[in-house]
Parts: C-alpha cells; structure tokens; sequence
C-alpha cells in the first residue's frame, strides 16, 4: 500500500494552518447568516439578515421579492414582472398580389388590401398594446 502522506509533514501542517487562518478571517468578515431548512418544497428560509456595508447594500429575499437594505435602513425591492398577455399572430393578407390590371379588379385588390390592413393588421396592433399597458410595460 502506497504511503498516503508525503515526507514533509510539517510542510502540510504549516499549509493547513494558513488555510485555516484564511478561512477564520473569511468567516469574521462575512458572518454566517443564520439558516433553517423547512421541510416540502418550501426551501430555505433565513432568519435574520447580514449587515449591511457602510458603502453599497445588502440584498436579500423577503416575501418572495428581491429587497434592497441601504446603510440608512432604506428597502427597496424589484417590481414583480407581469408577462403581457399573448397576442394572435398577424393574418396572413387574402388580398391578391397580382390583380387584372383592369379598373374593376385593381378597384377590388384595393378594397381587399384595406381590408387586410384594417381587420388584421391594425386590429393586431391594437391588441398588442391593450396586452402592453395591461402589463404595465407600456404607459399612457
């Protein structure tokens, strides 16, 4: 059986010694935050919150948003998005691309385009920023 630790053992003392310095001086500038798991899908829960740095802010989750702790005590949170509702395709247009040049057939091809704009084009736009305002991505 190979001889599982090398020669200079003082060495790995001496190394694991640092190491354990680094992480005791990590640990002071970063205190643990205290961590209960709940039991079901309802994951982690934190009671208690870390300081916040005299120059930034401490960010953490409370009541299902993101807040914001400022030195000053000031939260703030993330709005909660809302996805705007889906919007029907555009239409394919019915009216001809190539009509009889005739005055009656390009009289036609030009009601059926007004058609195509106004029922499928227009009413599409509509819908879209009905579906926009209502999510509160779109003002006014």
């Amino acid at each position: 059986m190979a001889d599982q630790f090398p020669a200079d053992i003082a060495r790995q003392v001496r190394e694991l010694q640092r190491r354990v310095d680094e992480l005791t001086a990590h640990v002071k500038r970063h205190p643990a935050i205290p961590i209960t798991h709940s039991t079901g899908d309802t994951g982690f829960v934190v009671r208690g919150a870390p300081p916040v740095p005299s120059s930034g802010v401490a960010i953490g989750y409370s009541g299902g948003e993101v807040v914001f702790r400022y030195p000053n005590g000031q939260t703030k949170t993330i709005p909660t998005f809302t996805p705007a509702q889906p919007v029907p395709d555009v239409p394919v247009f019915q009216s001809p691309s190539n009509p009889a040049q005739t005055v009656q057939a390009l009289h036609a091809a030009y009601q059926a385009l007004r058609d195509d704009c106004q029922s499928g084009l227009r009413n599409n736009l509509i819908q879209l920023k009905t579906s926009l305002r209502n999510a509160g991505i779109l003002l006014g």
